[in-house]
């Protein structure tokens, strides 16, 4: 009798805050302004009682599914008065 084997998964990518916030190139208060007032960004895990992380993943799809940022503004030529 063969005995199905299964292929273990790779364990989720978790994320700290501090890289979360590296990645999306926020502050941390903007991060937690996110999680209050923005359903779409993605809930943190709780590892331990006082311990949180994200999974890479979810990061980043919420990333692609923001706009782009907006391109430098050219700068304006001077003119001589």
């Amino acid at each position: 009798m063969d005995i199905p084997t299964t292929t273990p998964q790779p364990l989720p990518e978790l994320l700290r805050l501090q890289d979360v916030c590296s990645m999306l190139a926020l502050a941390r208060s903007t991060v937690y302004t996110l999680l209050t007032e923005d359903p779409s960004f993605p809930p943190p895990v709780r590892v331990t009682r006082r311990a949180i992380r994200w999974r890479r993943i979810d990061i980043e799809q919420w990333a692609r599914t923001r706009p782009a940022a907006r391109p430098p503004r050219p700068e304006r030529k001077k003119t001589a008065v």
